[in-house]
């Protein structure tokens, strides 16, 4: 048997590879095998910009808006107080509509969909398991994959690339021994449940920016505490009834569990976080998940010789901010530009080199958030540093998404260098300013509840709310203008919150604070005025150049019979004709 591609994996990452290769690459056969499982641990899932603007990429948008509820940004919940027994907190929400939407994502329909979806593609689905990959040691794409029936019988697949989109299994990576430990572990619980009372979750005393534009409920929550932070995602049930993903992530040496189930959790929410579990008690539970020390990397994860690695088979996410998809969004849009320009004869190791440091550097992100939960207690910091964090996505990551930039060699080259990667002992404070938030821990009277305006919500100043298309390379120099701009006046906010004194500590202090905004004003002005600055592109048609013409060619799909498809061929009251009126009624429409 042969195919141009495998997909080894069924779950959400492989069928969403199989749909996106399926459609950019129509003249190509596609083979998804691995058997469906009848459960699987979901957690609801929300979504970030990013993943959205791929998923309508493939022919989604309509699904989506029908079936999964809208998400309005990430709202945080701070303490007001460093004692945990305080219930007043400062909400940071979004006080207005980001012109790219995101949603909340039920996984048990979305998944079944997107099966059904495929199923109508032409993708060949072969519903064994994989007992082996035999890959080629040379570049002539010559691999197979062996597969087991349920009687024991073998079949062999021939293929010019493989993806490895098992998920947890990581059938190549243990194969090629690529396992690679991170910096730190993390543990997960959560749940799914119905029927529950969503005021509860209001019923606290909170400061927040008053709006007008959606209700606060549809967002993704978080909450946080001594080395853990809480997640609710409101999701859509086909029932009608309320429906709700909520889950803990920890790090258990700092939270000082190891395992945290359902009554340890509500013992830390009673404490912590009274509202949330007066939610819990009033509904009931559908499920229930745990991962203990489920991080991992891996050594490589694509080949110039035709094997990738994807989503979960690649390396494990912390869930903070929502970025799993994403991160698949990206990796399987480069694993098609690297398969685009092997078919051209183009491919170059120089090329698959850059967009393994692209995921590397991504990577780099998550060592950050590990050691968030060293402050994840702390709202003043933890909350600085979800701003400038929020801040980058918005107008360097997600920009250069929708462009497509990192599918240029040297561009991905470029922000690699931007985010290195540091070993546990050389990583850096991962709050911003730390040396002017220091000053004013040391300034505060922890007895006393926390000034709102030391922790303000600055979403409309730090979000970027211009961005809704695909940008040219000289918008994206102006948004990290922007940015540079942006994060000299949050330090300069900041500056102003402290109680300055005349001695030497805080004359240091001051002189580096204005240095470093200095610093961020040069930088933004030299961008804007000079976009090269920071725009790095291969030449055309060069070993580093993206197989993409246009700016968002990536992005750029066939489509598919969406009246036949879900969510539209349950909506519709007939399939071919369309909706008969009744005589009667168009004469009573007429007088």
């Amino acid at each position: 048997m042969k195919s141009d591609l495998i997909i080894m994996g069924s779950g959400i990452a492989g069928n969403l590879a199989a749909m996106y290769f399926r459609k950019k690459f129509p003249d190509i056969n596609v083979t998804l095998v691995g058997k469906q499982k009848s459960r699987s641990p979901l957690v609801g899932e929300s979504t970030v910009e990013v993943t959205v603007q791929f998923l309508n990429a493939i022919g989604l948008s309509t699904l989506l808006e029908e079936k999964h509820y809208h998400k309005y940004g990430l709202s945080y919940y701070f303490k007001q107080s460093y004692d945990k027994k305080c219930n007043k907190y400062v909400v940071h929400e979004a006080p207005g509509i980001n012109r790219l939407p995101s949603f909340n994502l039920n996984r048990n329909v979305f998944d079944q969909d997107i099966r059904d979806i495929n199923a109508t593609l032409g993708i060949r689905r072969i519903d064994q398991d994989v007992q082996e990959v035999i890959l080629s040691d040379n570049n002539d794409h010559k691999h197979q994959v062996v597969l087991k029936g349920q009687n024991g019988e073998t079949t062999h697949i021939d293929a010019d690339w493989v993806i490895d989109a098992s998920g947890r299994r990581r059938l190549l990576a243990k194969q090629l021994q690529l396992h690679k430990a991170p910096a730190y572990q993390r543990n997960s619980f959560w749940f799914r449940m119905n029927s529950f009372d969503r005021t509860k979750l209001f019923e606290m005393t909170d400061t927040r920016v008053n709006h007008h534009c959606y209700d606060p409920y549809y967002v993704t929550h978080h909450f946080y505490g001594q080395g853990y932070w809480i997640w609710i995602i409101p999701l859509k049930a086909s029932t009608g009834k309320d429906h709700v993903s909520i889950g803990i992530t920890y790090r258990p040496e700092l939270l000082g569990q190891k395992n945290v189930q359902l009554e340890s959790l509500l013992t830390i929410l009673d404490n912590d976080h009274p509202s949330i579990s007066a939610m819990i008690r009033s509904g009931s539970i559908d499920d229930t998940c745990s991962y203990n020390n489920y991080m991992y990397e891996a050594e490589q994860y694509y080949s110039k010789s035709g094997w990738y690695l994807l989503g979960d088979a690649a390396f494990t996410f912390d869930p903070a901010n929502s970025a799993g998809l994403a991160y698949v969004a990206h990796e399987i849009t480069q694993i098609a530009s690297m398969i685009s320009k092997d078919r051209n004869h183009e491919l170059t190791q120089d090329y698959v080199d850059a967009m393994e440091r692209h995921v590397k550097a991504q990577l780099a992100l998550q060592d950050s958030w590990s050691n968030w939960y060293l402050i994840m207690n702390d709202p003043l910091k933890m909350a600085w540093t979800l701003k400038v964090a929020n801040m980058g996505y918005f107008h360097v990551v997600l920009p250069n998404f929708i462009n497509g930039s990192y599918l240029d060699g040297r561009s991905a080259n470029h922000f690699a260098k931007l985010l290195p990667r540091f070993s546990k002992e050389n990583a850096p404070k991962c709050y911003p300013f730390p040396e002017l938030l220091e000053l004013i821990t040391e300034q505060i009277d922890p007895s006393q509840p926390l000034d709102p305006e030391l922790i303000p919500n600055l979403y409309e100043k730090t979000i970027n709310f211009r961005l809704y298309r695909a940008t040219n390379d000289k918008d994206r120099a102006q948004f990290v203008s922007r940015y540079f701009f942006k994060l000299a006046r949050l330090r300069l906010y900041v500056m102003k919150k402290v109680k300055w004194q005349f001695n030497i500590k805080h004359g240091v202090v001051m002189t580096k604070s204005l240095i470093a905004i200095a610093s961020d004003l040069i930088k933004s002005t030299v961008i804007f005025c000079i976009p090269s600055f920071y725009v790095k592109k291969a030449k055309v048609n060069s070993s580093l150049s993206s197989p993409y013409t246009n700016m968002g060619d990536h992005l750029r799909c066939l489509t598919h019979d969406k009246k036949h498809t879900p969510p539209l061929q349950s909506m519709m009251k007939n399939d071919d004709q369309p909706a008969q009126v009744d005589s009667r009624e168009i004469s009573e429409m007429e007088m």
